[in-house]
């Protein structure tokens, strides 16, 4: 299935390998800072399934080397891991995180120039977000939230789902690197958009939880018969999403 676009949605399986023989993209001088649980994967798919050039830094030099050793580039810091880069991707765990390396002492902001990208692909705080987009947008730096949704499993297998805000040009132009790593990218709209998105997708899937963990222990009241309805019909109508289908759209009307 080739990627498609349409409404800021791009789709499609991950892209194979492509040789430097084929190279039908440019090739993108990667900065990416964070390559843990999330960042991990996601960096060793864009090495592994483009030819963009990327440099690497973490805290943890081990996590690094799971990326050098498929052709990623060592950095000292996160200055290194900035400077030159077309486009710098951070993943990190918590919004006080991402406002150190971002804006902080030899950060990425005192690093970058113009000409070059930021994207946060870190779960945020809108008004971090905000935050760090106006400082630099002072410097006359574009900054896009890309937050991702599929978990390990899905940053393993390059399926995620990456919630982007930010300016659309700057968007469109960064598509060849998110498109290494994800198989659905989709563009919700201005800076912070994607975080707003990434939160409500997160508050959804902890009320499902809730909500099915209390079915759980009302079923489980009910002996043999309510354990065979929660393996069997529940899991069938999880699967399906029926509920989804035929009221999230109803509810966007009234919105």
């Amino acid at each position: 299935m080739q990627a498609q676009k349409g409404d800021g949605i791009v789709t499609g399986r991950p892209k194979p390998v492509v040789s430097a023989g084929n190279l039908a993209e440019e090739i993108v001088k990667v900065g990416f800072i964070g390559v843990g649980n999330m960042g991990g994967p996601m960096c060793r798919n864009i090495i592994k399934r483009s030819n963009h050039q990327v440099t690497v830094f973490d805290l943890n030099p081990a996590a690094v080397k799971t990326c050098t050793d498929l052709g990623g580039t060592a950095a000292k810091s996160v200055a290194d891991a900035t400077k030159g880069a077309d486009i710098v991707l951070t993943s990190l765990p918590m919004p006080k995180d991402v406002e150190k390396v971002a804006l902080g002492d030899g950060g990425v902001l005192a690093n970058i120039g113009k000409g070059q990208t930021y994207i946060d692909l870190s779960t945020n705080a809108p008004s971090m977000v905000q935050k760090i987009g106006a400082a630099f947008a002072a410097k006359g730096i574009p900054m896009l939230d890309a937050p991702v949704s599929g978990g390990t499993t899905g940053a393993e297998a390059a399926t995620i789902a990456i919630m982007v805000g930010g300016d659309k040009k700057v968007f469109d132009d960064a598509l060849p690197v998110l498109q290494s790593f994800s198989a659905n990218v989709i563009h919700m709209g201005e800076l912070g958009t994607g975080t707003v998105a990434k939160l409500c997708n997160n508050m959804l899937a902890f009320c499902n939880a809730a909500g099915t963990d209390r079915m759980v222990v009302d079923l489980d009241r009910h002996g043999r018969e309510g354990e065979a309805y929660r393996f069997d019909v529940v899991g069938v109508l999880v699967r399906e999403r029926r509920v989804y289908v035929r009221h999230v759209p109803s509810a966007f009307q009234l919105s």
